[in-house]
């Protein structure tokens, strides 16, 4: 993997925790019962997706540690 693709993935990791922060603050936000399950749903696909992502990010990086 090039550097490039590493920035492009870090960049994403930032972005999407950024947005899963701001879904849990509207989670927080709102009481009402359909609403909350909905964004727990949305926040524990959001957190697998981080952590895989989070994953991709840390091969990437030790592979390319090896490769130099």
């Amino acid at each position: 993997m090039t550097i490039d693709l590493i920035d492009q993935l870090t960049g994403l990791l930032y972005e999407w925790n950024a947005l899963a922060i701001e879904v849990k603050r509207r989670f927080a936000l709102d009481k009402q019962p359909i609403q909350s399950a909905y964004y727990a749903g949305v926040i524990f696909g959001m957190d697998m997706a981080c952590n895989n992502l989070t994953k991709v990010v840390e091969s990437a990086i030790a592979a390319q540690i090896t490769d130099i």
